[in-house]
Order: C-alpha cells, then sequence, then structure tokens
C-alpha cells in the first residue's frame, strides 16, 4: 500500500506473480484513487477470471492518469474478459 502513497510512482510493473482475490481488491481500490500512475504492467501475471474483472472494473475503468496499459502472457484471462 505505501508504494501507492509514494507521489513519484509513475510506472508500475508487476511481473511474474500470482494476485489473490484479496490483493486484487487492494490493487483495484489503489488504482482508482492514483493520482501519479500514467503507466501499468502486467505481465504473466496468475489470477483468477474474477480477480482480473475486479482489476479492470473498479480500478482502471475509474483511474484518469493511466495511458498506457500493457497486458502480456496473462493467465486465466482471454479476450472477451478484457473487451
Amino acid at each position: 500500500n505505501l508504494i501507492f502513497d509514494d507521489p513519484r510512482l509513475r510506472i508500475l510493473s508487476l511481473i511474474d506473480l500470482q494476485l489473490y482475490q484479496n490483493d486484487a481488491a487492494i490493487l483495484a481500490e489503489r488504482l482508482a484513487n492514483n493520482t501519479t500512475l500514467v503507466e501499468l504492467i502486467l505481465q504473466s501475471v496468475r489470477q483468477s477470471v474474477y480477480a482480473f474483472d475486479q482489476i479492470l472494473n473498479e480500478g482502471l475503468q475509474k483511474n484518469t492518469t493511466i495511458t498506457r496499459l500493457t497486458l502480456s502472457n496473462l493467465e486465466n484471462v482471454d479476450a472477451s474478459t478484457i473487451a
């Protein structure tokens, strides 16, 4: 949580990790309220479809500062979920 409070945070890369439901809820909340992040990279992240949906719908859709989003090699997520 502390990293999201740092006004220097511009780019966040989450690479090769497992996100659990609680992690997704925290990430979604922090993304929704963050005002400094301009780039988010999710690469080789393992999570449930519900967790990813929470990140997209409750976090990214409410964020007004991210201008670049990279999604690659995500497990359990297909194009219809992202769309």
